[in-house]
């Protein structure tokens, strides 16, 4: 008997390099959004979601942020994709969530972007003291129909920390469970689409913003 584990999904998880230099800015940076818009309805019920063209910002800290997004995505993403000889990633869509407490995040996907991603900038202090809490956690949801029927699980949750970054497929279904510490849950998400290179010959570095 041969059993075949297919169709794996790759997800990626790190640690931003230079971050916690930048930790302060970027919270401003966020505080000024939220006090210049309503915000967006999208996913989101409660809190507060900025605009999408948030990676447009001149600020240095966003300018960082944006270096930092791509490093690791072309990292993590480059022996998927060939080493980008003929391909760009391009940095489409980036905006800011701040979640006070019983906000959270309905279930939905990021198409139709490549992939998606989230900065967690403030957002450890929104977990619950219990570790098996979901409260304040991101759970990426199974995209096989009735994963029981496999003894999988539907969904696994992922505990934010500050400065980490997590990169998982755009098409993937996933939500933010309520937290209800007073602390807000401050961070970064953003979409990154793959294009084709529109001009011939080696770039040092497929990315763009």
């Amino acid at each position: 008997m041969e059993r075949l584990d297919l169709f794996a999904i790759p997800i990626f998880r790190g640690m931003l390099a230079g971050f916690d230099a930048e930790r302060a800015a970027l919270l401003g940076l966020v505080e000024r959004e939220r006090g210049g818009s309503a915000g967006l309805s999208v996913s989101n019920r409660g809190g507060f979601r900025s605009g999408n063209a948030l990676h447009a910002s001149p600020d240095p800290a966003m300018r960082y942020l944006v270096r930092a997004i791509l490093e690791f995505s072309v990292g993590a993403l480059g022996p998927l994709l060939g080493g980008f000889r003929s391909q760009d990633l391009a940095l489409s869509e980036c905006w800011a969530n701040v979640d006070g407490p019983g906000a959270f995040h309905t279930p939905h996907c990021h198409h139709p972007a490549a992939w998606s991603g989230v900065v967690y900038v403030s957002a450890e202090q929104s977990l619950a003291t219990d570790p098996a809490s979901r409260e304040g956690k991101i759970e990426l949801l199974s995209p096989v129909p009735v994963p029981q029927a496999f003894a999988v699980p539907t969904g696994v949750t992922v505990a934010p920390r500050d400065g980490m970054i997590l990169l998982f497929p755009a098409g993937l279904p996933h939500l933010v469970h309520p937290h209800h510490e007073e602390s807000e849950r401050v961070s970064i998400a953003f979409n990154l689409d793959v294009v084709e290179r529109k001009r011939g010959g080696e770039r040092d570095r497929p990315v763009e913003s």
